[in-house]
């Protein structure tokens, strides 16, 4: 190898090495009609999770993690659509998303559950055809979550006898199911079909929600989202809350016995998700009676689990520009530790944060991707429910993130700027 040969292979190492540091800096990022703001520093501090959900569906997704300035503090790249992700308190994210398994044919099915370390890696996989909608984490490391339930003959001639309109040859009800991690073996479940529960929910709904697509299956109850809590406050034992969108109810379940230890009165809202119990209040995001009184308007609502009252949070009532709230499927509503609630307009895809005053104080968008986003207009990107995170755990890891990215691009700038003289 001549000496001009091993300077061209030296300079061109060098800049190789010169864009893979520049890439790894932090700078903004080029994005195309992102929006965000910051209105107040009432907002709570942290930093959001957020998963989008793609259609067509696509065999890669991107998930990222956003500080309060919108700024992309860790991605993660994965190869298969995305329904919903969470971080656990080791920092690890869990990924639920779409498998091809035609079986069964819904649109928002999931069938894949993954687990990613800090840097991206793969550490664990689970593949199950009727799982969909949602999972939890319990904190002895089991992994719950909600599975697809085919009615059996008699199931389905009883329920046709409630819906005689139904066309669809399967009809699927819903089953918690609890595994092992570490076997993958289900150690516990529960079915909406037990005492039967599902046929008496269906007497008692005021309508039934159900979207007939052109699929071969359909969803009675529609089981959208699932919280574990450890000592509820009725039996003080360990529970499921569970949300029917379909049905207008809300469960909690007890996980010992399987026993029916509370559900919503029928008719007290329109259609339910994210449902999460906080002390004696069952949070949630009401999608709206669109599908009965054509109004066009969601609300962020909670019920006493031990008086049944239930109060709208947001928008009050009379409100100016309420109308403009809404998100007819989707969506998710979340305390955050200073009180305020952060918000998820579904199918906008945009997040907010408010203040028990009813005031919003944060407020993002999501970049628009022609290629990956979609909508009326391909102009926003569904997203199921985002989740912030506060640890102090989480910021360190941020914080020497951030600091080693900073020294990387001091020793870049040094050799450029030795390069140049």
């Amino acid at each position: 190898m001549t000496r001009v040969t091993k300077v061209i292979w030296f300079l061109a190492a060098t800049l190789s090495l010169m864009v893979f540091i520049y890439s790894r800096c932090p700078h903004p990022r080029n994005l195309v009609n992102t929006s965000l703001v910051k209105i107040s520093d009432e907002s709570s501090e942290g930093y959001t999770l957020v998963t989008g959900i793609d259609y067509p569906m696509k065999s890669h997704n991107r998930i990222t993690l956003i500080d309060q300035n919108g700024q992309e503090a860790q991605t993660w790249n994965v190869d298969f659509p995305t329904l919903y992700s969470q971080l656990d308190s080791q920092l690890n994210l869990w990924v639920l998303g779409i498998d091809q398994n035609p079986f069964p044919r819904r649109a928002l099915k999931a069938g894949i559950l993954k687990q990613y370390d800090w840097q991206g890696r793969e550490l664990w996989q689970f593949n199950d055809p009727l799982m969909h909608s949602d999972f939890t984490l319990t904190p002895e490391g089991n992994i719950t979550y909600l599975a697809f339930e085919v009615l059996n003959d008699k199931q389905t001639q009883e329920v046709r006898r409630e819906l005689p309109h139904l066309k669809e040859n399967m009809l699927l009800g819903d089953r918690i199911v609890e595994i092992d991690p570490k076997t993958k073996k289900e150690i516990w479940s529960w079915s909406l079909n037990e005492d039967n529960l599902l046929l008496r929910l269906l007497k008692q709904r005021h309508v039934t929600y159900m979207f007939h697509d052109p699929k071969d299956s359909v969803e009675i109850a529609h089981a959208n989202s699932i919280q574990y809590i450890e000592r509820n406050p009725l039996t003080q034992t360990p529970a499921y809350l569970v949300s029917l969108r379909n049905l207008q109810s809300i469960l909690l379940v007890e996980r010992d016995t399987g026993k029916l230890l509370w559900q919503s009165s029928s008719n007290q809202f329109g259609t339910s998700h994210d449902a999460t119990l906080l002390e004696d209040e069952v949070l949630f995001f009401d999608n709206g009676n669109h599908l009965t009184n054509k109004s066009l308007s969601s609300y962020l609502r909670q019920i006493n689990i031990r008086t049944n009252q239930e109060n709208i949070l947001w928008p009050f009532p009379g409100m100016p520009g309420a109308q403009f709230f809404f998100s007819p499927i989707l969506s998710g509503v979340q305390k955050l530790r200073n009180g305020n609630l952060l918000v998820t307009e579904g199918t906008r895809g945009h997040i907010f944060e408010l203040t028990p005053q009813g005031n919003i104080v944060w407020s993002y968008l999501p970049p628009r991707d022609e290629e990956n986003f979609y909508g009326p207009l391909k102009a926003v990107r569904y997203i199921y429910k985002a989740r912030r995170y506060d640890s102090p755990v989480l910021a360190e890891r941020i914080s020497t993130m951030t600091r080693l990215k900073c020294q990387s691009c001091h020793y870049l700038n040094v050799l450029w700027n030795s390069w140049s003289l």
